[in-house]
Parts: C-alpha cells; sequence; structure tokens
C-alpha cells in the first residue's frame, strides 16, 4: 500500500511511505497533527512525528512482545483523544487512546486485547479479559473523562474496566449479535452509541 499527502486541499499529491502489505487505517492526531499511526491489515505499526517525513517502527503487537508478555518503550510526545476500528480481511481491529494519560493506547486483534503505556513503543497482552471461546473481540473505546475505564464489545456482551483492564464486568446487550464499533460522546460521555451485526 502507499500513503499519499497533499499540503494543498487536494491539488497535489506526493508519495510519503510505502507499505509491502495493504494500509489498513491512519490516524492523526487532532492537537499534535504532525503526529501520525499507520496500520498495516497484518495489524504492524508505523509512527510519525513530522507529518509522515520520518516513520518509527512499532511492529505488530501480537507479536511484539516479551516472554512474559510486556515490552518496554519510551514515550516521546504527548497525545490527544481519538480512536477508530476497521477490518481487513480475515482480521479485525479497533483501536483508541486514554485522554487521562495519553501514552496509554489500546489495540484489539481478532480475540486478544493489548495495551501500551508508552505511545505504541511497547505492548502487552491483558489477559484478564475472559471472554467465551472463539468470540472475536469488537470495539474498544475509552472514557473520555472517567480515568481508567474502558469498554471492549464481544459478541453479544459489553466489558466494562474501571482500573484499565485489570478486571472487569459484563452487561449482555445483544446475544447471538456481534458487537462492533464503541462511540462514546465526547461531552455527553453517559451517551453511549455501538454497531451490531449478526
Amino acid at each position: 500500500g502507499r500513503l499519499l499527502s497533499s499540503g494543498d486541499g487536494g491539488k497535489q499529491w506526493r508519495l510519503v511511505r510505502s507499505e509491502g502489505t495493504p494500509i489498513a487505517a491512519l490516524a492523526v492526531n487532532p492537537v499534535f497533527s504532525g503526529e501520525r499511526y499507520l496500520i498495516s491489515v497484518l495489524g504492524t505499526m508505523a509512527k510519525s512525528f513530522d507529518s509522515g517525513e520520518t516513520w518509527s517502527e512499532l511492529g505488530n503487537p501480537a507479536e511484539t512482545q516479551n516472554g512474559d508478555g510486556s515490552s518496554v518503550g519510551v514515550v516521546r510526545h504527548p497525545y490527544s483523544n481519538w480512536q477508530f476500528t476497521f477490518s481487513a480481511p480475515a482480521l479485525s481491529f479497533s483501536f483508541a487512546i486514554d485522554p487521562q494519560n495519553s501514552a496509554l493506547l489500546y489495540f484489539i486483534r481478532d480475540d486478544a486485547l493489548f495495551s501500551s503505556s508508552n505511545g505504541g513503543f511497547g505492548w502487552r497482552k491483558l489477559t484478564s479479559l475472559i471472554t467465551s471461546a472463539g468470540t472475536a473481540l469488537g470495539g474498544v473505546a475509552v472514557h473520555p473523562s472517567r480515568a481508567g475505564t474502558i469498554f471492549v464489545a464481544a459478541g453479544g456482551d459489553l466489558y466494562q474496566s474501571i482500573d484499565r483492564g485489570a478486571s472487569w464486568s459484563v452487561v449482555s446487550i445483544a446475544p447471538g449479535a456481534s458487537l462492533k464499533k464503541i462511540f462514546i460522546h465526547p461531552r455527553r460521555p453517559d451517551i453511549m452509541f455501538i454497531t451490531a451485526g449478526r
């Protein structure tokens, strides 16, 4: 895949990055617009601090852990709150950032949830989230004002953690359905939306 950039409202374009695999998503920090994440359909990540001129390879959260399920990195820049969910052939992804602790990232790939405490330079699998065997995870979202509160959709259930994924409670929303994206109103967080399929 190729990433193109325009600085004149779309009149002219230039190539800023080529990938060996198709690009699934690009996320731009809305406060620090030069900071960007690029994710391929295989789940590999790259990060730029200079509007795509140079990139740091972050690897794949599912494959770049230490033997104990953790890894270490350095956070180099503040973040803003944003999240996205997307699908690729045979794989499902979701990504969110904690607005109360902007170095905390959450990433879903299929049936696994990963977290990073250093802006994506290191990841660990959150094994505390226990779902039914074979249940693919849908979206992940972070509460915009309640520190450490995250939501994960899995099958027809919505899981909530108030301690950054250390423990979970669950509410059955749509038995037999497949919950996907989670949207939380940024100014009225009691208002939530979830997309669902079967």
